[in-house]
């Protein structure tokens, strides 16, 4: 009722702690002077150096403390302005808890304050504990000015599943509730890492009634320390005395040392790190540094053996002063000893997995650069070179860069092992090293984990001794980092990774020799003799004279009577014996090279057939079986094998083996690149894998093996002396050639390589020496390859005996068994004066396909389709893009044509350019032809001599590609064809032979009366059957245009307009239809090409497709330029084009004003025609016209509509000049002149002559004397005519009076005659007279043409025709009229 609602109150509390809210947790209402919180005047937490004066006296200021969260509030404690005469006498108390929601405790009631200004607390407790968050301080009352500090008292709250958590969130509560910290010894200060507190500044817990059991318990300190090296105590305890846990000399330990529980690990200044401690209740401790278990032991000489005292437990604080500074960010407590793997994860380290390896013995890896990172170097050098060469032994080292930290060093070692620790140097050139470092390792080089929860590592005290720390269990891991913490001037590190020794895998040891010594598949790892050697980049390990390596293979090795070895060795001597594997039970004896051959000493097993060259690299191979036999290996050839009895059989024994070294000082230096060895004996083929050597599939023997001599094209060299071009002087390596190829220098890197031209089984290899000059190859090498690129050695490498004299005789060698590929390469091995030799491939014959040839001429004189090759018997042309280049003579002959079986049928086409087509040129003849064969001769493809009547009608010009064919029926029928068009056929009985191939030779170009030539062939095929007509112009790639099915009874020439007329170009560029683009026949002028480029065309659209018959052609029409030749396209639609019998060249014109008429071998089915000028005089200068098959007229009608052409719009005959041509004009139609009409032969026509009818639109000069009409041969001198103004018929009185015909006026003049003889006469439709004529036979229709638009004797006129319709019946009235346009009402 009096407006005071209280808080709820609270049980009492059984135990009180004071809370001294950090400044981050206090609020003034305002400060004097406007300090801020924590300065001067705003320093209101207990024991401050000042306290908190507000900016004025009155009853609206306040201090406001924050507790953290709700919880129970006990009372105030309070203290006056530190020495100042200012203080609160009294004061009120308001809570909440949000900030914003305030009551007044005991309704605002006023507590006593302080009575001076001293550091003397007076403490307020409230009737009942209150739950709040926000505490609000209001002086009432107060001495000289408002200035207090304060502080909150709280009910201690049990702590959690008896735990403590002291978070140093700006406070000393915990945050699993329970005792408070407390500051006794002073109060340092919060910051954003935790609390910071000076020398004697530390902290005490007084009231542990969490931790139940003072003998078990664990405690984690999370805490900076500023000096490492001075006394630093972490915890004490009530009765632990002078005992304690320190951090002294940069170690964290159980004070005092004879205690012997001291971490390797090094604590340095500053660092963050995390000491914990646990007891066990049985009295075990062990210290744990950042998670890592460093130490354990039982104390039993520490007072009280360690065990906490309920009284209090001090941090930071040393009764002797055995103390120091620093920050701690975090104290935890637990009243239970927690297991390693809790403490490690309560400490925030997550170790890296521990091996389940067991570690017998460990080896030092030393990794290469390849498998080397930085995260920086000093320099930025490239991995290698510089300052980022950090392997052991290497002449430098790492350094990392002078700025920033966290720089690292990573190894990977290859796999997935058993780390078993580190191996560290310093720099290797100078006084520069790394003292202290951690390691991370990680399985997969992405998640890492600190080795030993981040440890500090001892590491080196000068520039060149190795250090090594070995973890305390080996870990899982395949990378490792190396991160320097303290060095002395530079970071600078020489590195290598202590692994565990794996079991060998499977009886087998690989020593690689990647830097180190190891064993890739586990195993025992190779030791020194006597001193090390160096490992090489590219070479592998350097082993010097009498220093080899050793090995204790037994282990590895149960069975010691069977085992293989391999090792790729390069020896600096080969003269003087050798060891590579001797044993002190096998004496003297061993596997050696000496005097030059790979051999067992002492007996005969020796490698005869190679020798072992010094500074050269060779796999060399041993295998023994169980049985005793032992086989010798070079490069994975078995090149020795026996049963040896000495030494009891070379048995293994179990005292280590020497390599690379015999007893005595019988050893070599040189380099090891890779030794591996089986606990049992590899099969042969196994051995040539291992060693590198991949054979070549095998084939099966050949039936029949031809001998390839390939081109200069088809041969590459590796150098050649005096740098001569192939095919040249010393670079002239075909056998018979007349000198040879010699090399440029004289070393084992020479090579011959010959392409064969397709994958096909290889059988041998074929050389000669050098001609008459002492030099030749005595043994060579083979690789065969598929493509050029990936080579495989023939029988491993092994060396083919070469030749023995330097002249022409022979050497061949065959393969084992035949190989397949397409390139060889000829590796000399020995020779003799120089590397000096000719040589060639022995193929295996392959039946050819289907019983065709197919030689493609692409570098090579192999069928595509197997079979023999061709050969060039009289000299070598050469190859070029365009196919083999021969001279004149330089032909080509096929010897075993055992392709075509029977030699009666056969078909060839010969694909080729013939430079000089006027002279003569054989293109192809065979045994028993004489001089009777195939040739091109003056421009003409035939058949020689020309009695025999087949020649084809083309012209072949020089230096054009061209498809010669012939093919022979078994009937004896011969036909030759011109690019797939089939150009003459005959039966030459008369030729010897009847023209029939030879089954021992064919030759091609080539004639023995020299009736030859030269020129480019680009393919030749031959099949062993005569192909029809039609697959012969598939085959030699000529598409044909369609035939025409219609019967070409006659022929009409048509003269399109310019409309149906395009060029692709014109000289000039003119319009079409003026200047140079007026190339209808008989316009004023031509069509002319440009004089540049080529494949210039005219096109002509005869309106629809017909039945195409042939061309006419004419050349300029006003001066001296004409086409001489050309070729004709046709098309259906004007898209897809076809060459008229094939691209046949026809012969143009002679002058320039001729009419020149090509008739097609057949009519063809097309609408456009296309004219192509091959060859002119001057200029390509034309006018041409298109012959077509005459149509049968439609229904008996022919409609003439002179629509620039003369032919009938509805089929039929077209309109023929009688003397000299008209014109066409565009509005007016045909202008005729005088005496210069047209002829029609109608009869094909019109059957029944006797009846007809005719009208015609026309226009005349004159109409004053006598002007045909209509007239006939057969009708004398009648016919229809005007004369004298007047439409009749001569001689009779059949005449239109009533209407004058006037010149220069169009008309529609028409004419019908009835079956009866009844004959009509019409002008503009109508009937003006009429009658039955008896003259002339009554104008019945004849045989003989009609002369339309002229008569006899010079009875005509010039003018314009426009059209003329006739029918072949007589037309009633009505429809004439209708006709001429008339419609009468």
């Amino acid at each position: 009722l009096s407006g005071c609602v209280p808080p709820k109150e609270q049980k009492k509390c059984d135990l009180n702690v004071e809370f001294n809210a950090p400044y981050s947790q206090q609020t003034y209402s305002c400060v004097w002077a406007r300090d801020r919180t924590g300065w001067r005047h705003g320093t209101g937490r207990l024991d401050s150096y000042q306290g908190w004066s507000a900016c004025r006296n009155d009853l609206n200021q306040f201090m406001q403390i924050d507790v953290g969260k709700v919880r129970p509030i006990a009372g105030v404690v309070t203290q006056g302005r530190t020495h100042y005469g200012q203080y609160v006498t009294a004061y009120a108390v308001e809570v909440s808890e949000d900030g914003q929601n305030w009551q007044a405790v005991q309704c605002g009631a006023p507590f006593k304050g302080n009575k001076a200004s001293n550091n003397e607390r007076k403490t307020n407790l409230f009737n009942a504990p209150v739950n709040a968050r926000y505490v609000k301080i209001r002086p009432t009352s107060w001495r000289g000015h408002i200035s207090m500090r304060a502080g909150v008292v709280l009910c201690e709250e049990p702590c959690k599943k008896g735990d403590l958590d002291f978070t140093m969130d700006h406070s000393f509560l915990s945050a699993t509730d329970g005792p408070a910290l407390e500051t006794k010894w002073g109060e340092g200060r919060f910051n954003n890492g935790g609390y910071r507190f000076y020398r004697g500044q530390g902290l005490q817990l007084k009231q542990i009634s969490c931790l139940k059991n003072p003998n078990e318990y664990s405690i984690v300190i999370d805490a900076r320390i500023d000096h490492t090296w001075h006394w630093n105590r972490l915890l004490s305890a009530g009765g632990w005395g002078r005992y304690g846990m320190f951090v002294k000399h940069r170690k964290f330990m159980l004070y005092p040392e004879d205690l012997e529980m001291v971490c390797p690990g090094v604590i340095f200044n500053g660092d963050m790190n995390k000491f914990g401690i646990t007891r066990e209740a049985g009295g075990r401790v062990r210290l744990y540094l950042n998670g890592f278990m460093c130490a354990e032991g039982e104390p039993t000489d520490a007072p009280r053996a360690m065990m906490l005292s309920k009284r209090s437990v001090d941090f930071f604080r040393d009764p002797s002063h055995l103390h120091g500074s620093g920050t701690v960010s975090r104290i935890r407590l637990w009243s239970k000893a927690l297991d390693p793997e809790k403490m490690a994860t309560a400490m925030g380290c997550k170790k890296p997995e521990k091996s389940n390896q067991k570690c017998k013995s460990v080896v030092v890896y030393n990794p290469p650069y390849s498998q080397i990172k930085f995260s920086a170097t000093l320099g930025n050098h490239r991995v290698g070179t510089g300052w980022a060469r950090g392997r052991l032994n290497s002449p430098r080292s790492w350094i990392a860069p002078y700025y920033g930290r966290n720089w690292w060093m990573q190894m990977d070692s290859g796999e997935v092992q058993a780390i078993a620790g580190v191996v560290t140097q310093g720099r290797g050139d100078g006084w520069w090293w790394t003292t202290r470092y951690f390691v991370k390792v990680s399985v997969d080089g992405r998640k890492w984990r600190k080795v030993e929860c981040g440890r500090i590592f001892d590491g080196n005290k000068n520039w060149h001794a190795k250090v090594t720390n070995m973890f305390q269990n080996p870990v899982k891991a395949r990378y490792v980092r190396f991160y320097p913490r303290r060095y002395y001037w530079y970071a600078a590190m020489r590195v290598g990774v202590v692994v565990c020794e794996a079991d060998c895998k499977e009886k087998e040891l690989d020593y690689r020799f990647r830097q180190t010594l190891m064993s890739s598949t586990g195993g025992p790892s190779l030791a020194l003799q006597r001193h090390d050697g160096h490992f090489v980049r590219r070479y592998g390990y350097r082993f010097h004279r009498n220093n080899g390596l050793q090995l204790d293979q037994h282990h590895c090795f149960k069975d010691s009577k069977t085992y293989s070895v391999i090792m790729k060795v390069r020896l600096d001597s080969v003269s003087n014996w050798n060891g590579l594997i001797t044993n002190d039970k096998w004496g003297d004896n061993g596997l050696y090279v000496g005097d030059g051959k790979f051999r067992l000493k002492p007996t005969d097993i020796m490698c005869t057939n190679e020798k072992i060259r010094r500074h050269t690299w060779y796999k060399l191979g041993i295998t023994r079986a169980k049985e005793g036999d032992v086989t010798l290996f070079i490069n994975g050839y078995p090149c020795a094998e026996g049963k040896p009895k000495s030494s009891k059989g070379f048995v293994l024994t179990s005292t280590d083996l020497q390599l690379l070294g015999g007893p005595d000082g019988q050893g070599t230096g040189g380099y090891v690149k890779r030794i591996q060895m089986w606990g049992k004996a590899l099969p042969d083929k196994e051995v040539a894998s291992l060693s590198g050597c991949v054979p070549p599939k095998e084939q099966k023997k050949c039936d029949l093996n031809v001998e390839f001599n390939a081109p200069y094209s088809q041969q590459t060299y590796s150098c050649v002396w005096a740098r001569d071009r192939t095919g040249w002087r010393h670079g002239t390596g075909r056998l018979d050639s007349y000198q040879g190829w010699s090399a440029c220098r004289n070393d084992l890197n020479q090579f011959m390589q010959i392409d064969v031209g397709k994958v096909r089984p290889i059988a041998g290899v074929v050389t000669q020496g050098r001609t008459h000059y002492g030099q030749y190859v005595t043994a060579y090498a083979v690789e065969v390859s598929e493509d050029g690129q990936n080579w495989q050695a023939v029988q491993c490498g092994a060396p083919f005996k070469g030749n023995k004299a330097s002249n022409n005789e022979r050497k061949t060698n065959l393969f084992n068994a035949p190989v397949n590929a397409r390139y060889v390469k000829i590796r000399p091995t020995s020779w003799r004066g120089h590397i000096s030799m000719r040589a060639g491939v022995v193929l295996c014959e392959e039946p050819c396909k289907k019983g065709d040839l197919d030689f493609t001429m692409d570098h090579s004189f192999l069928s595509a389709t197997d079979g023999p090759a061709l050969e060039t018997k009289w000299g070598e042309g050469r190859f070029n893009n365009g196919g083999y280049r021969f001279y004149r003579g330089q032909g080509l002959q096929l010897k075993q044509i055992s392709c075509l079986k029977n030699p009666n049928e056969y078909s060839i086409v010969i694909d080729a350019r013939i430079d000089h087509t006027w002279h003569w040129n054989r293109l192809l003849s065979a045994g028993g032809w004489g001089r009777y064969g195939m040739f091109v001769k003056h421009r003409k493809f035939m058949l020689y001599p020309e009695d025999l009547e087949m020649v084809c009608p083309g012209v072949i010009f020089n230096g054009d590609m061209n498809k010669f064919g012939i093919t022979r029926e078994a009937g004896g029928r011969v036909r030759l064809y011109l690019n797939g068009f089939m150009c003459a056929e005959g039966e030459p009985t008369d030729a010897p032979r009847a023209m029939m191939l030879s089954k021992r030779s064919v030759d091609f170009f080539r004639d023995p009366s020299h009736l030859h030539g030269s020129g480019t062939v680009s393919r030749i095929r031959l099949w062993s059957k005569a192909l029809d007509p039609e697959k012969m112009a598939t085959a030699m790639g000529c598409k044909k245009p369609e035939k025409s099915n219609q019967k070409c009874k006659s022929v009409v020439v048509y003269n399109p307009p310019y409309s149906q007329i395009k060029f692709s170009a014109t000289l000039g560029n003119h319009r079409v239809g003026t200047g140079w683009a007026r190339g209808r026949l008989n316009s004023p002028r031509s069509w002319i090409a440009p004089y540049y480029g080529r494949n210039w065309w005219m096109q002509m659209d005869s309106g629809e497709v017909q039945a195409i018959a042939g061309v006419v052609t004419q050349g300029r029409g006003d001066g001296w330029w004409w086409t001489t030749r050309y070729f004709v396209k046709v098309s259906v639609d004007g898209r897809k084009w076809r060459k008229v019998e094939c691209g046949r060249i026809f012969d143009g014109n002679k002058n320039w004003h001729a009419k020149v008429t090509n008739m097609f071998q057949n009519p063809v089915k097309a609408r456009y025609v296309r004219f192509y000028p091959r060859r002119y005089y001057w200029y390509a200068a034309m006018r041409v016209g298109v012959v077509v098959c005459e149509a049968d007229c439609k229904e008996k009608e022919l409609d003439y509509r002179f629509r620039q052409t003369l032919m009938s719009s509805t089929g039929g005959p077209s309109l023929a000049l009688q003397r000299h041509d008209g014109h066409f004009v565009r509005r007016y139609g045909y202008r005729f002149h005088r005496n210069n009409g047209l002829q029609l032969d109608q009869h094909h026509c019109f059957k029944d002559s006797k009846t007809y009818s005719v009208i015609m639109k026309v226009r005349l000069d004159s109409v004053s004397n006598w002007n045909g009409l209509i007239t006939n041969d057969k009708w004398g001198d009648n016919g229809l005519y005007v004369g004298d103004g007047k439409f009749r018929l001569k001689p009779t009185d059949i005449m239109c009076t009533n209407e004058k015909i006037r010149r220069h006026t169009w008309y529609k003049l028409g004419i019908t005659r009835a079956k009866e003889g009844d004959v009509t006469l019409f002008i503009n439709g109508y009937p003006c007279a009429e009658g039955k004529p008896k003259s002339s036979k009554g104008f019945v229709l004849t045989s003989t043409d009609l002369q339309l638009l002229g008569g006899p004797d010079g009875q005509g006129t010039g003018g314009y025709v426009k059209r003329i319709q006739m029918w072949g019946k007589a037309l009633p009235d009505k429809e004439v009229a209708s006709l001429s346009g008339c419609v009468p009402p």
